[in-house]
């Protein structure tokens, strides 16, 4: 980037790149709640800047090793979506020939040894796959990717004593997301600087933004020309965040809603955006037309999940939602006034406001949208219910898991019921109790259902 004009384009590539992990990873969440994409599924949002920056400093002839978060390691790298997509549901054209599945991309054209499903799993092959290319005297570098969890197992510290004992080519990559799955790391490791741990090897380490997309650019660059010298091997501690949960499994509870959000108000599209605007680097609008542009694998995704459809009992007509935000309607929603979109739960289609996660309003489809996109409402005809605890009346509510009764107090009330249907005739259950204490206040716990299924609460 040594001139305006370069720079310019430089800049409009990273942006490009970042919303196009974006985008694929809110389709993969669709996909994931029809039930195409099974198994486990950990999705890259909010850390793309790593993923990005880090792959501009590598070359065609340089090696990734992966963990199971690697969507986005995989498409920076250049595997075309079409192949990631196919794997993921489980297709032989899938780049691991539907056999590995979200956790297990590879491929050895691009020098991309895969996703590991094993925490620090990935790093004795870094080591391994290095000492091949130094013995060979081959000048490439294996660049590591693994997060904040694996610098507590023991291969880290074997294969960074022996990286460095033997001054191999290895660009260590540790994404620092704060978590290692559910535990923060101030909870599970007593030096939380992990540059400064890394260190201790006698290994060059650096603490770098991962939020920043350009300052993991400059970084991996440097380190990696330093590595591909015969500098020895390298450590970079990539301080980042996941927008989302562990998986798509994971309910999220272990972490501070105000956390997410001041986490958010980095997000690195967002930042890249304001500094490209605020160097007026490119023309106005057109980094609209990169965010609201039709990404380029549309097709390839409609070609394999249309493979499911007999199997899913997936209408032709739901792919229309092809950016993972909903399919946009007229109908504004009766709490807060904001438009509703059609989404795709495990029981059909619904209306979900988009003032989400402050309104949480959903309902279903009315019948001219019902004969358009979906299957006209079978809703169960349940009684009147008046809420036991704050005695308002409870309302019948549509969430991605099927019918359920919510208390009209909500926020202040959050009382739930399922609903279970027997002999035709429908009925609401409250709070099942439990023979098990709540650890933090010792009361007994309950099974409640909600939005998203049944779940365990305290009773308090």
């Amino acid at each position: 980037m040594t001139n305006a004009a370069l720079e310019a384009k430089h800049a409009r590539h990273l942006f490009h790149e970042m919303v196009r992990i974006r985008r694929f990873e809110e389709r993969c969440v669709e996909l994931y709640s029809a039930e195409a994409i099974r198994g486990f599924l950990h999705l890259y949002i909010g850390e793309e800047a790593v993923a990005v920056g880090v792959n501009e400093a590598l070359g065609p002839d340089d090696a990734v090793v992966a963990t199971y978060r690697e969507h986005g390691q995989a498409l920076a790298r250049g595997l075309p979506a079409k192949a990631l997509y196919a794997e993921m549901l489980g297709k032989v054209e899938g780049c691991s020939r539907g056999r590995g599945g979200s956790m297990h991309l590879f491929d050895v054209s691009r020098r991309f040894y895969g996703g590991n499903a094993i925490v620090a799993g990935g790093l004795p092959l870094a080591v391994g796959l290095a000492l091949a290319d130094q013995l060979q005297g081959r000048a490439r570098v294996t660049a590591c990717f693994f997060g904040d969890g694996a610098v507590a197992e023991g291969e880290f510290h074997e294969s960074m004593n022996l990286a460095a004992l033997w001054h191999l080519p290895v660009l260590f990559c540790c994404e620092n997301n704060q978590y290692a799955m559910g535990t923060a790391l101030e909870r599970a490791q007593s030096q939380t600087d992990l540059a400064l741990k890394a260190a201790s090897y006698g290994v060059p380490s650096w603490a770098v933004d991962g939020m920043d997309v350009v300052a993991v650019e400059r970084a991996a660059r440097a380190a990696a020309e330093a590595v591909r010298s015969g500098g020895g091997p390298y450590f970079l501690e990539l301080r980042t965040y996941r927008f989302r949960a562990h998986s798509m499994y994971d309910p999220d509870r272990y972490r501070d809603k105000a956390e997410i959000e001041a986490w958010r108000a980095r997000d690195p599209i967002a930042a890249l955006r304001r500094r490209i605007e605020g160097e007026g680097l490119l023309p106005p609008g057109e980094l609209d037309a990169v965010e609201d542009g039709k990404p380029t694998w549309t097709g390839a995704l409609n070609e394999f999940y249309s493979k499911f459809k007999k199997d899913l009992q997936v209408a032709e007509r739901e792919m229309v939602d092809l950016k993972g935000e909903g399919i946009p309607t007229e109908v504004k929603c009766e709490k807060c006034g904001k438009p509703m979109v059609i989404r795709m739960g495990r029981s059909g289609q619904f209306l979900a406001c988009t003032g989400y996660p402050e309104c949480k309003n959903t309902s279903d489809l009315p019948p001219d949208l019902a004969a358009k996109y979906g299957t006209p409402s079978t809703a169960p005809e349940v009684p009147e219910q008046t809420c036991e605890k704050c005695g308002k009346p409870m309302a019948l509510k549509r969430g991605r898991f099927g019918y359920f009764m919510a208390c009209t107090g909500y926020p202040e009330c959050r009382n739930t019921k399922k609903i279970v249907v027997k002999e035709g005739a429908a009925t609401a259950v409250g709070d099942v109790p439990l023979d098990e204490k709540c650890p933090e206040y010792g009361n007994n716990r309950v099974k409640k259902h909600g939005r998203y299924g049944e779940f365990v609460a305290c009773s308090n």
